[in-house]
């Protein structure tokens, strides 16, 4: 599969070698990995964690959670967006890393994409995103060497 992450082959390789049945758990240690580390506003980070933790017990995201993080990671492009437009620099940054903590959030719980999208492809664009999110490939090689076979 060619996609935006080959950009990044080392971490592409680590991605390829985690065990399909360690997926799961990859993603989701991601995603609170890069919730972790990125500044995001305490509403949107509300949204995130609660989608996530309904991921992880039923093993889906109820309906009224994917379109609330949908909405979040709409809300905080826009405001990338309008920062750019008045040359804020450090909000229009702010609220970009938010969108990509948002979109590797949308991945990992899989509200995104075709319905033929595989984990292993929500992964993939999950660690893109989370390698921007995150300014680096460092917290996202460190995630998926836990996994890594």
């Amino acid at each position: 599969m060619t996609d935006r992450l080959d950009r990044l082959p080392e971490v592409a390789d680590l991605v390829g070698r985690v065990p399909d049945a360690d997926l799961r758990d990859c993603a989701h240690l991601l995603a609170i990995t890069v919730l972790s580390i990125v500044d995001i506003d305490e509403q949107v980070r509300g949204v995130l964690t609660d989608a996530l933790a309904d991921a992880r017990r039923r093993g889906t995201v109820a309906v009224d959670l994917r379109l609330a993080v949908g909405d979040v990671r709409n809300r905080c492009e826009h405001q990338a967006f309008a920062a750019s437009r008045r040359a804020d620099g450090h909000a229009r940054d702010r609220a970009f890393r938010a969108a990509r903590t948002a979109h590797c959030i949308t991945f990992v719980i899989g509200a995104e994409g075709a319905a033929d999208r595989t984990i292993r492809d929500n992964l993939r664009e999950a660690v893109y995103e989370a390698a921007v999110a995150t300014r680096g490939t460092a917290a996202v090689v460190g995630v998926l060497s836990r996994h890594a076979a």
